[in-house]
Order: structure tokens, then C-alpha cells, then sequence
């Protein structure tokens, strides 16, 4: 296992159309020092039905 510091940015917004329906999407960008050969991206969306 190789040691080193990763950091990571968040962002995230959530849309209520009516109090039965939620959209939520969220967005990590991390890096990592030392640099892996690897970009770090996750995108995330969900639609919820009450």
C-alpha cells in the first residue's frame, strides 16, 4: 500500500417538484498527490417516487 493525500470536491443539488417527487445529482472531483494515472470522477442522479 502506497501512502500519500487525496482531496475532493462536492457538489450536489436536490429539485422538489411536488412533496412527492425528489431529484436529487451529485458531482466528486479527487486528486490525489502523488498523481495517479487515473482521473477520480463520480456523477450520481436519482429520482424518488413517494
Amino acid at each position: 500500500m502506497l501512502g500519500g493525500s487525496e482531496q475532493d470536491v462536492t457538489a450536489g443539488v436536490g429539485w422538489y417538484p411536488d412533496r412527492n417527487v425528489r431529484v436529487l445529482a451529485d458531482y466528486v472531483h479527487g486528486w490525489t498527490d502523488p498523481p495517479l494515472s487515473q482521473s477520480r470522477l463520480a456523477a450520481r442522479s436519482r429520482a424518488t417516487l413517494s
